[in-house]
């Protein structure tokens, strides 16, 4: 009996510490399972952490290309306004230096074409053309593709009205003493002549210019007294070569680019 609680005392310790080393493995396990969950917490953590670093670090490079792009958009829209905006003026400049180079050559044509001559009076110098076709009836005469109408004898033309046919030259011959008394010329688009040649011829008589050259000669003494003359607009003038041959001198010059009385 002695022995049987003997052995009865020897195995409780024994499984006391089977009951504590079991105790033990299991905080053990415990204990690494926390370690395991604090090390997969961890872990999360740092994944968490590059996960929101790496959008952190898109968002940002999106950003700057975004800027970036923005940046370059706009300094290439603000390059190309610039290219244009000089390309308008560079244009615009050129223009104006045209139209300024165009106005000068212009200027320059006009001043050309109505001076010619050099005289500096804006007249040309160039006789109208001869006239076409048959002689006029208002002609007594043709001559070089002229019209002369002639009033050579005395009284032969006074009171009337004489008118050059268009599109001819015209000479009107008042040579006879008292030829042309009173006696009215009207001149045409071409040139035209009235000769006063001697004393009285032209006494008291109109004569009226056309667009072409006019020229009207007193030659005679007293031929041309109170003879009124209104002149056109290419040269007209009054030559005098006897004494008192264009008295009063009634000319009117009008628009004539050059009016003058020579010798009256």
């Amino acid at each position: 009996m002695g022995l049987g609680l003997s052995s009865a005392c020897t195995l409780e310790p024994e499984g006391d510490w089977q009951f504590a080393s079991l105790g033990s493995n299991v905080d053990e396990e415990v204990g690494e399972s926390a370690d395991e969950s604090d090390s997969d917490s961890t872990t999360d953590s740092e994944s968490t952490s590059e996960s929101d670093s790496t959008s952190t670090s898109s968002d940002s490079s999106s950003e700057s290309d975004s800027t970036s792009s923005s940046d370059s958009s706009s300094e290439s829209d603000s390059s190309e306004s610039d290219s244009s905006s000089e390309s308008d003026s560079s244009e615009s400049d050129s223009s104006s230096e045209s139209d300024s180079s165009s106005s000068d050559s212009s200027s320059e044509d006009t001043s050309t074409s109505t001076d010619s001559s050099g005289d500096g009076d804006g007249c040309d110098g160039i006789p109208s053309p001869g006239g076409m076709g048959p002689c006029p009836p208002e002609c007594d005469s043709c001559n070089n593709n002229r019209c002369q109408i002639e009033c050579l004898m005395g009284g032969g033309c006074n009171g009337q009205s004489l008118v050059c046919p268009p599109g001819w030259p015209c000479d009107v011959n008042c040579d006879g003493s008292g030829a042309c008394q009173g006696v009215s010329v009207t001149c045409a688009d071409g040139d035209c002549s009235v000769s006063c040649g001697n004393g009285g011829s032209c006494n008291d008589g109109t004569v009226v210019c056309g667009t072409g050259q006019c020229a009207v000669s007193c030659t005679g003494g007293g031929s041309c007294n109170n003879l009124d003359v209104t002149c056109g607009p290419d040269t007209c003038s009054v030559m005098c070569g006897g004494t008192d041959s264009y008295n009063p001198q009634l000319l009117d010059c009008g628009s004539s680019c050059d009016c003058s009385t020579a010798g009256c």
